[in-house]
């Protein structure tokens, strides 16, 4: 996870949707606009992370670290938290 520790993905399933995005943190074309995108139409949507859905954003990169995942969040909570 952004935060170093192993996770598995069936730890994320908590009896709610998984909404699971597959890219590349440091992106340069792409990745941004989809999460981008998706994170404009669930909020449009009405629904909320956590209650209605949960939300998971996986690099195909494996020499992305937990640091670029943690960056990658920090940003897109800060520009698409409600």
């Amino acid at each position: 996870d952004e935060s170093g520790q192993a996770l598995r993905l069936s730890d994320l399933f908590e009896g709610l949707p998984l909404i699971l995005v597959l890219g590349y943190f440091h992106c340069p074309k792409l990745c941004n606009v989809v999460r981008a995108d998706l994170f404009q139409a669930l909020r449009a949507s009405g629904m909320v992370a956590g209650r209605d859905y949960i939300f998971a954003a996986l690099s195909v990169d494996p020499s992305e670290t937990s640091a670029a995942a943690a960056a990658a969040k920090a940003t897109d909570l800060q520009r698409f938290s409600a």
